[in-house]
């Protein structure tokens, strides 16, 4: 599978909030040209809007002050730039590059991180279907259904299958459990997978099951990967529950939702 490409360094990278990073250097305006991005599969105005309303229903939640989520959301959804500036500086947010996907700050030093699906749309952003269009708008929508999101082959092993594959097999497969969550790639790919919740899964084994999938054309030794749920950046450590669990949200585990969005923020290291 194929990431999105963008002129900007780091755009392809997902939104999160980190605490007191200790570096901001400068600041230049609010910016949306320039910014280039391509969605592989490619995706009608519908569904990046599910994606954007997504994000900023998640983002605020943990890291970050609400009230700056508040402000970077009615700057990157206005279309006048001068306006969506002024909010931005009644806010006290800076941006060393002007693109808030490179990373923006607030004034206690916390960094915030826009992803590029929520600044500009596609380059290959698909139309609308129209009634005119009738059966063939119908099977084109089928056929991107088809493909929108990714599931690996191999969960398609039947249990007597998969108890007899091969360590080499189960590397492929991402599943370790039978509650449905979807991963969301700032790549624009959403995976549907199966977790374990009983305590016994956590991000860090959840990385090396999506790191060794070779549809996704990213390693552990060339990409970052990090896990970001209700706006708080997961460490490997944290453990994974279903919604029902007893156990309460903290730094240690995370309670997911039945179906529930899991975003995970793709960017290379730097060489």
């Amino acid at each position: 599978m194929g990431c999105c490409s963008s002129s900007e360094a780091n755009s392809d990278e997902g939104g999160y909030a980190s605490r007191n990073r200790g570096f901001r250097a400068g600041n230049k305006p609010f910016k949306r040209k320039g910014i280039k991005w391509t969605a592989n599969p490619p995706i009608t105005e519908d569904q990046l809007q599910q994606q954007r309303d997504t994000f900023w229903d998640t983002a605020p939640s943990y890291e970050g002050r609400p009230e700056i989520w508040q402000a970077l959301k009615a700057a990157t959804t206005e279309m006048d730039v001068s306006l969506a500036q002024s909010i931005l500086d009644a806010a006290g947010i800076t941006m060393p590059t002007g693109n808030p996907a490179d990373g923006c700050y607030d004034e206690l030093g916390n960094e915030y991180t826009v992803p590029i699906y929520c600044l500009v749309d596609p380059t290959n952003l698909l139309p609308a279907p129209t009634v005119s269009s009738g059966t063939h708008m119908a099977s084109t929508s089928q056929a991107y259904c088809n493909q929108e999101t990714y599931s690996p082959p191999l969960q398609k092993l039947s249990d007597k299958d998969a108890d007899n594959s091969t360590p080499a097999d189960e590397k492929q497969i991402i599943n370790s459990g039978s509650y449905p969550i979807t991963i969301r790639l700032s790549t624009s790919i959403d995976i549907n997978t199966k977790i374990a919740t009983d305590g016994s899964d956590n991000i860090g084994k959840l990385r090396s099951r999506l790191m060794e999938l070779p549809e996704l054309a990213f390693a552990r030794e060339s990409h970052y990967l990090k896990f970001i749920y209700l706006g708080r950046i997961l460490d490997d450590h944290v453990r994974l529950y279903d919604e029902d669990s007893k156990i309460e949200n903290d730094r240690n585990n995370a309670k997911i939702p039945k179906n529930g969005v899991l975003q995970a923020l793709v960017a290379k290291k730097s060489r």
